[in-house]
């Protein structure tokens, strides 16, 4: 294909739609994020959220490998006729399945009671500290 055939599309932004911010309030808002992730208790927001994931990731990987190798090892095992035409492998990876629905929603449930409760401190922290309070306090309140 040449060149000549294809085909440009330009496309304008249009900037009435968009906040004009000058150079100052991009580095205020930069200062400000700088100042919430050396806060304390989102630093231990986020330390306690690595641990969460962190430990749910390495037991659902080891069931999945535990899975996967007892799946190849075991055939014959995992052959059995449970339920009519559903056999043992069909019914593990249904649990499976129903294993990851759990874990969702028990994040979920997680981040609702603790990480959520640590996320409003730092943010009521950030609204009341000094700064403008209101829609333009923080960087994302826009």
């Amino acid at each position: 294909m040449k060149w000549s055939n294809r085909i440009v599309v330009e496309t304008r932004r249009d900037d009435s739609k968009y906040p004009k911010e000058g150079v100052r309030e991009v580095e205020e808002k930069r200062a400000e994020w700088g100042q919430i992730a050396t806060n304390s208790r989102f630093m231990e927001l986020a330390r306690r959220k690595k641990q969460f994931l962190f430990g749910w990731w390495i037991i659902s990987i080891v069931i999945y490998v535990i899975f996967l190798v007892s799946a190849n090892l075991a055939q014959k095992v995992f052959a059995w006729r449970v339920l009519g035409d559903i056999n043992l492998g069909y019914l593990l990876i249904l649990i499976l399945f129903v294993y990851c629905w759990w874990l969702a929603g028990y994040y979920a449930s997680w981040a609702n009671k603790v990480a959520d409760k640590i996320t409003t401190e730092v943010l009521e922290e950030f609204k009341g500290g000094g700064r403008q309070k209101g829609r333009d306090a923080l960087p994302f309140s826009r």
